[in-house]
């Protein structure tokens, strides 16, 4: 385990990271200011719909995003791209999500943060394979 961490580069792992998460907090900045453009919050109805989409976008957004940036670096690195690609997931994942969780830890935080890690695990799996068949 000692010999894997040291061979992290942990450079592009933090880095990609940082970029991952501050996507996608751009990205839902952009997207609730489009549903405020609509005026979908106005109606008591439709508010709590639009909340739950809002999540559930936002939140899917993450994951693609963690998988992407993850099979970059898995794509870059030459040993233990599984093991980058998760950390890319895990710091994205603490960015995101870790104020959520000092708040108070539920499921509505906990499922997305461990789609996150699974997502940058499964973006340095599929990382490695294209750079082993290219």
């Amino acid at each position: 385990m000692k010999a894997h961490f040291s061979q992290v580069h942990w450079g592009r792992v933090v880095l990609t990271g940082v970029l991952v998460a501050i996507l996608v907090i751009l990205l839902s900045i952009v997207l609730f200011l489009l549903l405020n453009a609509f005026h979908v919050w106005d109606h008591l109805d439709q508010g709590h719909l639009a909340f739950q989409v809002f999540s559930w976008i936002s939140n899917i957004l993450a994951i693609l995003l963690t998988a992407f940036g993850a099979v970059r670096v898995a794509r870059k690195v030459e040993r233990a791209a599984p093991l980058h690609g998760f950390l890319v997931g895990l710091v994205a994942a603490l960015i995101v999500f870790g104020p959520g969780f000092a708040a108070r830890l539920d499921l509505a935080t906990l499922v997305p943060f461990v789609l996150m890690l699974a997502a940058g695990w499964l973006g340095g799996v599929l990382g490695s394979r294209g750079r082993e068949q290219s």
